[in-house]
């Protein structure tokens, strides 16, 4: 009897738990085991601070920057790949006083001696790994980088003809055998290429570090107009069981590409919609 009465209580302390972080919306978050942020691509016309302030009023907490982002006056209008040792730790302040975590970045280098300076900043700043796409003859130089700086890269992908890596097969044949390599997932261009993101997150099971969420408003069109997360042609639901399915414990980051010019509620709605799965 006794031991009844104590599962009984164990129940009704974990049902009153489930309710109210429900209600402080965090039972996603801690029934999740990826994080969901937004790239601040999303905020591609305002400098980084104010992109950070964006994230944070979205409810963003993880965030990944990009490496053609105007700074702004805060960091003297320098470009990404100039920042001195003193301005790469007023970033890291910046971050931290806006409560946001920069896990990645996404680096558009189109040298080796670019790709060289982005893994030299992303170590400074305490980056988890660089998101990009290096040239096919340049892949074994970027892994042997990674390497030295213990900051992976998640190859990423855009549209067929936009892309080397559009197409999950050739990516993982590239891939092979270079242990510092992943993939950053764009779920968006996949389906402008007329693919099935569900059937690519299988074929690239165990490779994804990152992916960028957002949705489009028909398949197979590379001009097809992008779309509020939840509205358009991409099945969200069936994309994160399979992601539950593989145990997925990387990054989904918001990219939003319908709005720009006011889309701070498109964002916090996707991050929302996301969870809310």
């Amino acid at each position: 009897m006794k031991k009844m009465i104590v599962i009984g209580l164990a129940i009704n302390l974990l049902l009153c738990w489930i309710t109210v972080n429900a209600q402080t919306g965090s039972v996603s978050e801690i029934s999740s085991p990826w994080k969901t942020g937004v790239a601040l691509y999303s905020f591609k016309g305002t400098t980084f601070k104010a992109s950070l302030s964006e994230a944070n009023k979205v409810g963003a907490k993880y965030v990944e920057g990009f490496s053609f982002q105007k700074l702004g006056n805060d960091f003297d209008n320098v470009p990404w790949l100039e920042l001195s040792d003193a301005q790469i730790k007023k970033m890291k302040k910046l971050l931290k006083d806006q409560g946001v975590k920069m896990f990645s970045l996404y680096a558009a280098a189109k040298s080796r001696e670019e790709w060289k300076k982005c893994f030299e900043i992303g170590s400074k700043l305490g980056l988890k790994f660089l998101v990009g796409e290096p040239k096919p003859e340049d892949l074994d130089f970027v892994d042997s980088l990674a390497g030295r700086y213990k900051l992976r890269l998640a190859v990423h992908n855009h549209a067929e003809n936009e892309s080397k890596y559009w197409d999950p097969v050739y990516l993982l044949s590239v891939l092979k055998d270079k242990r510092n390599l992943g993939v950053c997932a764009d779920l968006g261009h996949w389906v402008r290429s007329n693919m099935d993101p569900v059937d690519n997150l299988k074929k690239l099971e165990g490779h994804i570090l990152s992916i960028h969420a957002k949705n489009v408003a028909e398949a197979g069109n590379p001009r097809a107009k992008w779309t509020n997360i939840n509205e358009g042609v991409i099945d969200y639901p069936a994309v994160i069981g399979e992601l539950r399915r593989q145990h997925y414990r990387g990054l989904i980051y918001i990219e939003d590409e319908r709005n720009r010019q006011d889309n701070s509620e498109d964002v916090r709605s996707a991050i929302q919609y996301l969870k809310g799965i």
